[in-house]
């Protein structure tokens, strides 16, 4: 139980700490593609933060700042208020590509207490020249659903890097913020404790807990989740008996299936007949008896033969001279060579549902696998995930937010070699200029035309079409 907890908050930070990524390279993406830093601060860059703002899952807020910590843009007012974040030096100078902030509840909405997610933006001798961050809601990193059988007694810690206390589940708003030396939730040394189950010895007044500790990518974050081993031994104790008695009525009714099937067996093999009168099978006479019957098999014309029986009867039918009786034919049928076909893994980015659900199904029916995305930054976040990919098949108009071709240009960057399809309902020349810029991008129009979007998938990918 303490593992199943641990791998659902593991997988819950992971999921948080991953969208929040995406939405930050989309920023910073943005900063990359102005002018200067100072063009940056506009109406249109305002209401771009604001798009990616509404992915963040557990986000309040995305920032542009400068160097210096001076806000530049920010997507809950404009103009930018200071951006909630302290050790701003600190982690300009880190290594981490997104490091994580100190919890503080300067800017959290009604008095919640939040953390920054930071990625500093270089120049190119490598100098830190501005930041992006995200303000994100610290009680959500512990805020997913526990498994049915889940109790009350589970306690998960979410840590930084450095020790210091995220988030807290039960939430006790004290601890969050200190470091784990000072506000421990259990007697342990993060930084010397490596990843696994363990018995943790009680403190003050307490009970041994059964322990696990993971950590969550590459980002620093650690997860601790502990459980009371009375309820932990019962729930497993309670699972085992199920998984037992689950088993044995398995077994059981193999053994009466396959007892009734002896006895039906042993039945028809001793009656004959009723038992061919219960499968609808009758007695039927040897083959050989019903060739010899027939006066045998007759020989085989030879090949001249039956050609000429065949134009002689092709002729008799033209002239409608129906005296005579018609020759059986022998057809010959040549064979049709089939194509070298593969299944592909085809990435598909699509904002209208329907479409997407009926593309979807037409390339799977192609036998291809297909990963569906809504929108631009559920593409990339696939397109940063450790799938292989032989296609992108992406709509150019996808509100709100990054359009096809956008996402056409950071699919490039981030896999130089992926084939790309782009769909368009707007005029060509439209589409023509934005990918401008794209090396490598085919077009199809909507409405899709089948043999149209056969043949494109077979030119860039290099297989048969189906």
């Amino acid at each position: 139980m303490a593992r199943d907890m641990a791998s659902l908050a593991v997988g819950h930070a992971h999921r948080v700490l991953t969208t929040a990524s995406v939405a930050i390279d989309q920023v910073a993406a943005l900063v990359r593609d102005a002018p200067s830093l100072n063009a940056v601060h506009s109406i249109d860059h305002w209401k771009r933060l604001r798009e990616h703002t509404a992915h963040l899952e557990g986000g309040e807020s995305l920032w542009v700042v400068d160097a210096n910590g001076k806000t530049i843009l920010e997507s809950a007012s404009y103009p930018g208020r200071q951006a909630p974040i302290r050790d701003f030096a600190s982690h300009l100078s880190s290594d981490r590509p997104l490091s994580i902030g100190p919890v503080t509840a300067e800017r959290g909405e009604d008095g919640r207490v939040v953390y920054t997610l930071i990625r500093p933006l270089r120049d190119e001798s490598g100098r830190a020249v501005a930041a992006v961050l995200a303000v994100m809601n610290a009680a959500y990193l512990t805020r997913f659903p526990s498994p049915p059988s889940a109790d009350d007694s589970p306690v998960i810690g979410v840590y930084r890097h450095t020790g210091e206390l995220v988030a807290r589940r039960p939430t006790l708003p004290d601890p969050v913020g200190k470091p784990h030396s000072d506000a421990p939730l259990l007697p342990l040394q993060l930084h010397e404790t490596s990843e696994g189950m363990f018995a943790v010895p009680p403190m003050a007044g307490g009970v041994t807990r059964i322990t696990a500790l993971q950590r969550v990518g590459d980002q620093g974050v650690q997860v601790l989740v502990s459980l009371d081993p009375e309820r932990a031994l019962a729930e497993w104790r309670a699972r085992s008996l199920r998984t037992l008695g689950e088993h044995l009525v398995g077994a059981l009714a193999v053994l009466l299936g396959m007892a009734w099937a002896f006895r039906f067996l042993g039945h028809g093999r001793l009656s004959g007949g009723p038992a061919a009168a219960d499968t609808g099978i009758t007695n039927a006479p040897p083959a050989h008896q019903l060739i010899d019957s027939q006066g045998g098999i007759p020989p085989n014309p030879p090949m001249g033969e039956s050609r000429q029986n065949a134009t002689e009867a092709s002729h008799d039918a033209d002239t409608g001279n129906s005296d005579q009786d018609p020759s059986p034919v022998s057809t010959v049928m040549p064979s049709t060579p089939v194509g070298t076909r593969r299944a592909l893994t085809i990435l598909l980015a699509e904002d209208d549902p329907t479409i997407r659900r009926s593309v979807a199904a037409l390339l799977r029916d192609w036998n291809h696998r297909v990963i569906e995305a809504a929108h631009a930054d559920e593409a990339l976040a696939a397109l940063q995930g450790p799938d292989t990919l032989d296609l992108l098949f992406s709509a150019v108009v996808m509100p709100p937010g990054t359009t096809g071709t956008e996402l056409a240009a950071q699919a490039r960057r981030l896999r130089p070699e992926l084939p790309i399809l782009l769909a368009f309902g707007s005029p060509p020349h439209a589409v023509g200029a934005e990918m401008a810029g794209i090396a490598g991008v085919a077009t199809i129009t909507k409405p899709y035309d089948i043999g149209a979007l056969k043949a494109q998938i077979a030119r860039l990918c290099g297989t048969d079409p189906p």
